[in-house]
């Protein structure tokens, strides 16, 4: 872990949560482009294992330690549930299905977001 992580987090964050943003737009999008979604929802899933999971608690500011735990396994909980959607919502042939499974992803990705949020604010 590079020493100015504490520093470089909160950016990362920032970076994290306008990729959630942007994944949310394209699932919301009436011209929905699947591969741009897959994308974005690869790129989400690369930064919560790299960047979120990864974080050592040391980084936490001291009155934010125990939230953080609980944070970081609900974390992995929504990273499983929104690659299991993104799973389904490939392989879904009916447009009735794949509605379905966009508006799961989308639920997921809004609590990504709340996740962003909450813990951007520890770094205020």
């Amino acid at each position: 872990m590079s020493s100015t992580l504490l520093f470089d987090f909160p950016d990362r964050l920032k970076e994290f949560r306008q990729l959630v943003f942007t994944c949310q737009t394209a699932l919301s999008s009436s011209t929905l482009d699947r591969q741009v979604v897959a994308d974005h929802i690869q790129q989400l899933e690369q930064i919560i294992q790299t960047h979120l999971l990864t974080l050592p608690l040391e980084v936490i500011p001291q009155p934010h330690q125990s939230p953080w735990l609980s944070v970081r396994t609900e974390l992995r909980r929504t990273l499983r549930l929104l690659m299991t959607e993104f799973s389904f919502w490939q392989m879904a042939r009916s447009g009735d299905r794949q509605h379905h499974y966009q508006k799961r992803l989308q639920y997921y990705c809004q609590q990504l977001a709340d996740f962003a949020q909450v813990m951007e604010q520890w770094f205020v």
